[in-house]
């Protein structure tokens, strides 16, 4: 039901947001450091920046991640991230690097490439994403993503909607 609820109140801001948006000439990105937090909708736990916890019948999920960079251009971000994921004693560690780029200030692609460690065992991973960049404030954006993230031998596919902070 949260999902749902969720979703919806997105939907709501792209119809109410899409046609009034500031142009970014409001605001220099070049310089500015980016900080994204985000929910993914699939799975209920926390990407990006932030941290969660879920327990249910004696078993705990941590989540702690961190997804930040830094724009070179007005149009251009290089970001990093790191990710540490566990349960019953086991971790899943991820990391990547990758550039982030708004097509027309509204549409962010991005790319990454980074690795895996679970129990012990690496691969290396790729990822991609595309959204919509909802202005909430000059230094706030709200971005619905959709993503793939490969593996050497599977695809995982997601939908996710990050708070964007430029600091």
């Amino acid at each position: 039901m949260k999902n749902l609820l969720f979703i919806v109140m997105i939907l709501t801001a792209l119809c109410n947001e899409s046609f009034t948006q500031a142009s970014s000439t409001d605001f220099t990105r070049k310089g500015k450091f980016i900080v994204e937090a985000g929910y993914n909708l699939i799975g209920g736990i926390t990407s990006g920046t932030g941290i969660s916890l879920l327990s249910d019948e004696g078993t705990t999920l941590y989540a702690v991640g961190f997804d930040m960079g830094t724009f070179l251009t007005e149009k251009l971000a290089l970001k990093g991230n790191l990710s540490i994921l566990g349960i019953e004693g086991d971790n899943i560690l991820s990391l990547g690097i990758g550039p982030k780029y708004y097509i027309a200030n509204k549409i962010p692609i991005d790319a990454s490439i980074g690795f895996l460690n679970v129990s012990d065992s690496n691969t290396i991973k790729f990822g991609a994403g595309v959204g919509y960049a909802i202005k909430l404030a000059d230094n706030i954006l709200l971005e619905p993503n959709v993503n793939i993230n490969i593996f050497e031998d599977s695809n995982l596919f997601g939908f996710k909607a990050s708070f964007v902070m430029l600091l």
